[in-house]
């Protein structure tokens, strides 16, 4: 059974939502839906996309720069047909705001995976630009052994980019729908616990990027080198760091 369409949606838990967004727009991505109030918003890139949530709404008790891995898909009931085709005990929770599926497989890795928005009522959807955005959204997931996380992402139809380095692979579906990067950590930590971060790739030249982050107000941003290519390196408004790498051609 071919998998459905499962696009990376990263939540970021912020204490200051509109700064966030703003951030994000000035790296490239565009909105495509937005609260009101600015304490929400769905941005998408090239590829990919994020959610930014108000920290202090927060139903699951997230930090203030806190990022969770999610994943979004067009249809839960399709979804979670192909799901339960590969053996996983899956099932829809349908809540006021929308479906999301849970994986009682994953519990312990605090995966995300919801149905596209169907409801805008109280959200405003914004027309995606004319010219298509460059930047990918890559989310870093953090983790003791890559056996356990690249499980999950091969039965999301993600699959391996060649190697990278050593403790880092990237993975990518055949329709783009962002970027998993899995990043090892020391083996001290809890192997069922997984960290995530935020990370980007880009088709623009990063001293064009350095030069309009500067304007906006990001002076650290700054040209750095990672395994000899060119990197951006920047503190987001959550106290984050943030690299932003080549993307592939």
């Amino acid at each position: 059974m071919t998998a459905p369409a499962f696009t990376l949606c990263p939540y970021r838990f912020s204490d200051d939502p509109p700064r966030m967004i703003n951030f994000l727009t000035t790296l490239g991505l565009a909105r495509t839906v937005s609260s009101r109030s600015e304490s929400f918003a769905i941005l998408s890139g090239r590829s990919g996309r994020i959610a930014v949530h108000s920290s202090a709404d927060s139903a699951v008790g997230a930090e203030p720069g806190e990022t969770r891995l999610c994943f979004e898909t067009p249809d839960g009931d399709s979804a979670r047909t192909y799901l339960t085709s590969l053996g996983l005990d899956a099932t829809i929770v349908d809540e006021a705001y929308g479906r999301y599926l849970h994986v009682s497989d994953w519990h312990d890795l605090r995966v995300g995976l919801n149905e596209e928005m169907k409801d805008f009522y109280g959200y405003r959807r914004h027309d995606r630009p004319g010219r298509a955005p460059r930047v990918n959204v890559v989310g870093v997931w953090f983790h003791v052994d890559f056996a356990v996380p690249e499980t999950v992402l091969r039965q999301l139809g993600y699959v391996p980019d060649p190697p990278a380095a050593a403790g880092w692979q990237t993975f990518r579906t055949a329709e783009p729908s962002g970027v998993v990067g899995l990043h090892t950590i020391g083996a001290e930590s809890d192997p069922r616990r997984s960290g995530v971060g935020l990370s980007f790739e880009t088709a623009e030249p990063p001293e064009n990027l350095v030069e309009r982050l500067h304007t906006d107000g990001h002076s650290d941003a700054r040209l750095g080198s990672v395994r000899g290519t060119t990197i951006v390196l920047v503190t987001d408004p959550d106290g984050q760091r943030i690299e932003i790498h080549r993307a592939p051609r």
